[in-house]
């Protein structure tokens, strides 16, 4: 059973502020996208790369299911942040908490493809600028790295999260929530077909936050029917959605469609998610869990077009598996350095400009209350 109680020692333990097997997760989540991309997805049909070390039907195709995990985590994980937080502290939390190791990565990569001056990856001081607000189509822009998809997922679920926290649904009616969000998604995924519908709500992929917000309703809170009957519902219908995003996938790089895999992977990683929060800090951790989970979002951002990039350099000097590997080995480096020297001591100083913007305001507010007095 997945409960915080079989977690801690006492039941009067008070939770600790991260769970070491979900960083863990967190950056073999990441590899799993780094490996899927440099692997099979940059060589299928020579789009990126110049060779591909796997072929179409070979396990490795699936690996891109560590997106979903991802969105499993974020569930979980943003849940249990939002508890005892307003909706404003909610939302600087979760902008301080991406931006700072964003600005850098997508300025990394902009460099990277000026470096390379490759045609495939252009970019421009415009092209810079719009990626740095997140939403670089807004401003009829492409995203810098093929990844950042995912992060504009994130952020639209951040938002929905504080609209929930400001009406005070969360966290009294997360149930009703999961609820209505399942309903949504069904309506619109095999009936209505909303285009707007399915980026503003998730719809193709919010089952998967859905199975994470009740994984950690059902830790928080201990057993419970109706988290267990909404939990094992969201999971079936999140086997559906895997095929349909197989389908879907299949159609657009053209290879064959398998009904089997897909539904195989999906249970590897809602199995993978259930089994490290069952575990809870019975898996070691420490500091290097925490340096894991921390590189695992530089990771994310960079991998992609720059690794196609210096995967192609090394290819002229190594074999093909060499330079995968030496891509990674240095990709894993950069992210490091960037989380320990660029992301932990931004991020902090941020955080205390905001707190004494905001003691600022308070001060202001109260003088003013006692003078009226």
């Amino acid at each position: 059973m997945i409960t915080r109680q079989n977690t801690y020692a006492t039941a009067q333990s008070k939770p600790a502020p991260r769970l070491p097997g979900l960083d863990i997760l967190r950056l073999g989540a990441a590899l799993l996208v780094v490996v899927y991309h440099y692997a099979f997805r940059g060589g299928l049909n020579g789009e990126f790369l110049s060779f591909s070390l796997v072929q179409p039907g070979s396990w490795i195709q699936y690996f891109y299911f560590g997106v979903q995990l991802f969105f499993i985590i974020s569930g979980f994980v943003i849940l249990w942040s939002a508890e005892n937080k307003n909706w404003l502290d909610f939302g600087i939390a979760r902008i301080l908490r991406l931006w700072p190791a964003y600005v850098i990565c997508v300025s990394i990569s902009a460099a990277v493809f000026v470096w390379a001056g490759n045609p495939l990856f252009e970019t421009s001081i415009w092209h810079w600028l719009t990626n740095l607000t997140f939403f670089a189509p807004a401003f009829g822009q492409t995203f810098m790295d093929g990844v950042y998809w995912t992060i504009v997922l994130e952020l639209i679920f951040y938002f929905w999260v504080m609209v929930a926290l400001w009406t005070k649904l969360l966290p009294r009616f997360t149930h009703e929530l999961c609820l209505g969000w399942m309903f949504i998604i069904a309506a619109n995924e095999f009936w209505l077909q909303s285009g707007v519908l399915e980026k503003l709500l998730i719809t193709r992929y919010g089952v998967w936050f859905i199975i994470g917000i009740l994984m950690y309703s059902l830790w928080s809170r201990g057993k419970s029917a109706t988290t267990g009957l909404l939990l094992t519902t969201a999971i079936a219908m999140s086997m559906i959605m895997a095929v349909v995003e197989h389908m879907g996938t299949a159609a657009d790089y053209g290879y064959a469609v398998e009904f089997l895999r897909p539904i195989i992977a999906n249970c590897v990683v809602i199995g993978l998610a259930a089994v490290t929060i069952a575990l809870g800090n019975r898996i070691p951790g420490g500091k290097l869990a925490y340096v894991f989970g921390g590189l695992t979002y530089p990771l994310y951002l960079i991998h992609q077009n720059a690794g196609y990039i210096m995967i192609n350099e090394l290819k002229q000097s190594m074999g093909d598996m060499q330079s995968v590997i030496v891509t990674i080995a240095a990709m894993l480096f950069v992210s490091a350095l960037i989380f320990l020297l660029w992301e932990r001591p931004i991020g902090r100083a941020l955080k205390g400009i905001v707190g004494n913007v905001r003691s600022w305001i308070s001060n202001i507010q109260w003088t003013r209350v006692t003078n009226a007095a």
